[in-house]
């Protein structure tokens, strides 16, 4: 394994997190996560995406704060780290096979049950410090365990999320998962 780089499993997805890389890195070294597939963008820089006019005359369209990409055939207009490529996006994306909706972006403590993620309901995890996929402990495994519920329930074909302590990439592509992994191991 890298250093800075750490990998497991859980249910039916690969996961790996990273120090050195960022949401950025992924849509330049790793198109293919996104190619010919749809995006749910729930977080940019820790907020609501905002949808540029060129984006929603190409499809894009903003429902109960989750921005939602046509099917992608480039990664142009996905947007991500707004405080430059060096830095934490905050950013969180949700890649689908086919259209989905994610129902109403959760704006509150995902520990009260209003705001807890439920069906119709996603809760944001990447603005959450405690948001490290590989961190063992056992204080941040309720946490872990709720992100980990609300995955397996939207089923995404594969999930990145840009955050303060690293990046995470989810995915139930085997093959799409090694290659994001193969892509950011040779590349630092």
């Amino acid at each position: 394994m890298d250093e800075g780089i750490h990998t497991g499993t859980r249910g039916g997805y690969h996961w790996l997190t990273s120090t050195e890389h960022y949401s950025g890195t992924i849509l330049q070294r790793c198109p293919e996560v996104f190619l010919q597939r749809y995006v749910a963008v729930t977080s940019v820089d820790s907020g609501v995406m905002h949808i540029t006019d060129a984006q929603r005359a190409s499809g894009w369209e903003l429902r109960r704060g989750i921005g939602y990409s046509p099917k992608l055939d480039n990664v142009a207009d996905i947007p991500y780290q707004l405080d430059g490529y060096d830095a934490p996006g905050y950013d969180e994306f949700y890649v689908f096979e086919a259209p989905r909706d994610l129902g109403e972006r959760s704006q509150g403590n995902i520990f009260v049950e209003q705001f807890a993620p439920a069906p119709g309901r996603t809760a944001v995890f990447v603005s959450w410090g405690a948001f490290v996929l590989h961190d063992p402990r056992a204080t941040v495994q309720s946490f872990l365990d709720l992100f980990w519920s609300q995955l397996e329930r939207l089923n995404p074909e594969s999930y990145v999320a840009d955050g303060g302590e690293c990046l995470n990439f989810v995915a139930r592509n085997k093959e799409l998962f090694d290659l994001v992994r193969s892509r950011l191991s040779a590349g630092k």
